[in-house]
This record gives C-alpha cells, structure tokens and sequence, in this order.
C-alpha cells in the first residue's frame, strides 16, 4: 500500500507538471505528470488521478500529439463518470473535439462538441456552455461554411451576456459578424461589426477595437461607402496612436477553469 508521503509527494509533482505545461516545457511537464498519475494509480485516488491524466491530456495537446490522446481521453472520461463531474466530461469532450478537427475529422468532432454542450447545458454549467457553443460554430464555418455558424455565435454571446462577460459576448458578435462576411452577407455583417468596434472603443480597448475597425475600412471600401470609409479610417488611426504609446494589451478571452481536487492549487 502506497504511504501518505508518497501521496503527497504525488501531488507536489502534479502541481509542478501543470506548472511547466503552462509554461509550454511540455516534456518536463509530462515527466512529472507521468510520476503522479503512477502513484495515484496505486493509490487510487480517483479524483487526483482523473485531474492529473486531464492535464496530460491538456500537455499532449499541446505538444500536437494523437499517440494514445483518445484513448487518455476516454480514461479521463471514465474518471469524470465515476465522480459524477459533468463539468469534467464536457470540457473534456471539448478537448478531445478540439484535437479531432485539427486531424481533419470533423464528423467525430463535431458530435464530441454535440455531446459537450449537451452536457454543460444540461448541468447548467453556462460559461462552459458558451465555450463550447463558440467551438462548434468555428467549426461549422470551417467545415460546413453554413448560417448555423453565425446560429451558434449569437447564442454564446447571449450565454456571455447572461455571466456578465461583456468582452467575450463581444468577441462572440464580431466573430458572428466574420462568418457573415465569409458568408455574403455583408449589411448585417456591418451592422455587428459597427456594435463590436464602439463597445471596445469607447471601452479604450483599442487593440480590440482595430480588429473589427480594420474590417470596417475593407467593406465600406467595397461598397462604395466614402462617407463612412473615411471616418472609420479617422477611429483606426486614432487607435494605431494609442497603440503606439503603450496602450494596454487584449484583454484575454475568458476560458473555462479545468476540473481539480478540493486541495489542488
């Protein structure tokens, strides 16, 4: 029977392979990983075992690696089950969908995200929802290039809304408002994009505000539209300025916390 120290030990060498994966020393990461899920394995410690095996799964990931990633993602699946964490199941879900569209199979992809949302929606887990609802119209635009993207945009920019985070519901309508243009819809597509360049703007968010801005000048360019051309120009300008004297970087876009232990940093 493995002793308390080895334990706790296990869970130092967690917390310090999460750490290096985050810092993308992915191989010196999954070292440590590697050695605490062997020990909770003999311990079976459920819970530990199941988060340390998701942040593997999170390591090969990053290290654009399929060897064995599926068959990880079922263990941790299976893990999530046990514990009754629907949290876990649908970001994993998530995961493994994330990594199947890079491998070009989209089908099997797209119902891990099916099966995702169904999950987080079910289980009232909205920011997770609106995550996911985000993958699945990126992926839907990529693969299918159909209105449901656009669908599914909005959605999780309501779901954003309904948490209080206004940036993310934003970056929800200008995306919304790419896939219009892909699309050919471009007076709609200027009608959000408008929205999205004034909640950054007059938010002094002016690197995200140049994206959509830029936008802006093209589709006015195209259609002709001199007038508004050339004051969406002046805003673009006026944010390159503020760029150029150290305005603050993006805002990151929220993302859904990963599972843990109680005792887990």
């Amino acid at each position: 029977m493995i002793d308390e120290k080895t334990i706790e030990s296990a869970k130092r060498w967690c917390r310090t392979g999460v750490q290096w994966v985050e810092k993308n020393a992915v191989n010196s990461g999954l070292g440590y990983l590697d050695q605490a899920i062997a020990a909770f394995e003999e311990a079976g410690d459920l819970s530990w075992l199941t988060y340390a095996r998701h942040q593997r799964l999170q390591a090969l990931k990053l290290r654009s690696s399929s060897d064995d990633l599926e068959a990880l993602g079922e263990d941790v699946l299976r893990g999530y089950a046990k514990l009754d964490d629907s949290y876990g199941k649908a970001l994993t879900l998530s995961h493994l969908a994330e990594s199947m569209a890079e491998q070009g199979r989209w089908e099997n992809a797209m119902a891990r995200l099916n099966l995702a949302a169904a999950a987080a929606e079910s289980a009232g887990h909205e920011g997770l929802l609106a995550y996911i609802l985000m993958q699945r119209g990126e992926l839907h635009l990529e693969h299918r290039g159909d209105l449901q993207a656009v669908r599914l945009f909005r959605r999780a920019e309501t779901v954003f809304q309904g948490q209080g985070l206004d940036d993310d519901a934003a970056r929800s309508r200008l995306a919304a408002a790419e896939a219009l243009v892909k699309l050919g819809e471009r007076p709609e597509a200027i009608a959000l994009l408008e929205d999205v360049q004034n909640h950054f703007f007059t938010r002094s968010q002016y690197r995200e505000a140049l994206g959509p801005l830029s936008l802006l000048v093209r589709l006015y360019d195209r259609a002709e539209m001199l007038e508004d051309k050339n004051r969406v120009s002046e805003l673009v300008h006026y944010c390159g300025q503020y760029i150029l004297q150290g305005a603050p970087d993006v805002t990151p876009r929220t993302k859904p916390r990963m599972p843990r232990p109680a005792e887990a940093p």
